[in-house]
């Protein structure tokens, strides 16, 4: 079986579930007005990205608290070796807390400042003000966590003189560190191996 992409594969999924306007669509119209170019394709994810952080914004701005908000951020390596910085940010919506990836930013430095630079730029371009940020989550590197030049520091530098918004570092980070710490002990190496080995033999 060919594999032509997710987007090709939903168009095929739609006709098969009865679509008849977009099977006729695909069936009749000409390869230079098809609509699915990767153009298009790219086009449609934008209005997607934007009306889903368009709805995220909305939820953020309307809670019962004021607009208040948390960020979490980290860098990923993408397929290309680019450094990627996701943001996340957190808040509340029917007294729960939610999580929602906002951005994802090319990071061609990886300097405090820098990252602090895409971060600004980021909640601002989303219509946040970083004014109403309550709290930094980052992994326990320098440059996301450092006293003086990590993007925590120069994040409360940058918000002139507002209530600091207190870094915390990310749990899941610690925890992550805690159990590669832990499998260099030999006996909780073997315990978590044969735990694994009990899984697949069930």
């Amino acid at each position: 079986m060919e594999n032509k992409g997710v987007f090709a594969a939903l168009l095929n999924l739609m006709i098969t579930c009865g679509d008849e306007a977009l099977a006729q669509h695909c069936k009749e119209a000409s390869k230079r007005c098809s609509m699915l170019s990767k153009t298009i394709q790219n086009e449609l994810l934008n209005c997607i990205l934007w009306y889903i952080q368009q709805e995220i914004i909305k939820d953020i701005k309307q809670q019962t608290i004021g607009p208040l908000y948390s960020i979490m951020a980290d860098k990923v390596t993408d397929i290309a070796n680019w450094e990627q910085l996701g943001l996340v940010v957190r808040y509340t919506k029917d007294n729960q807390a939610v999580e929602r990836l906002v951005q994802f930013s090319q990071a061609t430095e990886i300097t405090g400042q820098a990252l602090c630079d895409i971060v600004i730029k980021n909640l601002m371009d989303l219509g946040l003000e970083p004014e109403n940020c309550r709290y930094q989550n980052y992994d326990g590197a320098g440059n996301m966590a450092g006293k003086q030049q990590g993007l925590a520091a120069c994040f409360n530098r940058t918000r002139g003189g507002v209530r600091e918004a207190p870094y915390i570092h990310c749990s899941s980070h610690d925890l992550n560190l805690a159990l590669c710490h832990a499998c260099k002990v030999p006996s909780v190496h073997i315990m978590l191996e044969d735990l694994k080995a009990l899984g697949l033999f069930f």
